[in-house]
């Protein structure tokens, strides 16, 4: 009895050791799973992480409404499949939008600049967005007010650029510090893992999972969803008529 209660300690103990190892290395929960009669429009978000993507092995495989590729990071990082997920979404007729991760060490008008110069010669169907978290970004000793300031300069330049609604991805601690009545009202693209989290449906796009797997895709993929039927999706397509 005695050794058998030794080895569930230390079968518990080694279980322990890889939830911290994956927390350590940075690893993201699974998500959850939605019901797709209460949210029939499936979209998913691509970057170098999720690898290669076989567009029409994809097409065959899934029906997906909409895809957002992550275009740049920062003022000097182009995602590294940026072009080629554009070149096969583009061809296989997707919906197409576009995202810029927001770096809060780095000055706003170069980041503006850089997103635009990397989009300015490609088709949307749906409103760039700009991914706003706190999760893996460098403060560098920068107020939350500053940060604030510095991304409405950064929306402000790009909306003067393409005349577009803009679209502001994140989560529930990035909404509080840096969003909510903080910076004008736009459309909220929002990642939560739990079914009632979701600003008391003020959300556009729900991002509800980052373990999505699909055999025509190398990796993971984000998982999202949009809040409305297929109507109201269709009214979304024409994002230069949003209302908020």
């Amino acid at each position: 009895m005695r050794k058998k209660l030794l080895y569930t300690i230390a079968a518990l103990l080694v279980i322990v050791a890889i939830i911290r190892l994956s927390v350590q290395k940075g690893q993201l929960p699974p998500g959850i799973e939605i019901d797709h009669h209460v949210y029939p429009i499936l979209g998913i978000d691509l970057s170098e992480y999720s690898g290669k993507v076989n567009f029409q092995k994809l097409k065959r495989e899934v029906d997906i409404d909409f895809i957002y590729l992550r275009a740049s990071a920062g003022s000097d990082h182009v995602d590294k499949r940026f072009e080629i997920n554009y070149k096969g979404a583009s061809e296989n007729g997707y919906n197409i939008g576009f995202y810029h991760y927001y770096r809060f060490n780095e000055n706003p008008i170069e980041q503006a600049e850089f997103f635009l110069k990397n989009i300015s010669d490609k088709n949307q169907q749906l409103p760039v967005a700009i991914d706003i978290e706190d999760w893996g970004n460098n403060r560098n000793g920068k107020s939350v007010e500053t940060i604030v300031e510095e991304i409405q300069v950064f929306i402000d330049h790009v909306e003067l650029e393409i005349e577009n609604n803009l679209i502001l991805y994140t989560n529930g601690d990035g909404f509080k510090t840096f969003i909510d009545s903080k910076i004008e009202s736009y459309p909220i693209w929002f990642c939560s893992f739990n079914e009632g989290i979701k600003l008391n449906d003020e959300w556009v796009i729900w991002q509800y999972s980052h373990k999505g797997k699909y055999k025509a895709v190398e990796g993971r993929v984000d998982l999202n969803t949009f809040n409305g039927d297929r109507d109201k999706w269709n009214e979304f397509l024409d994002y230069k008529n949003l209302e908020l």
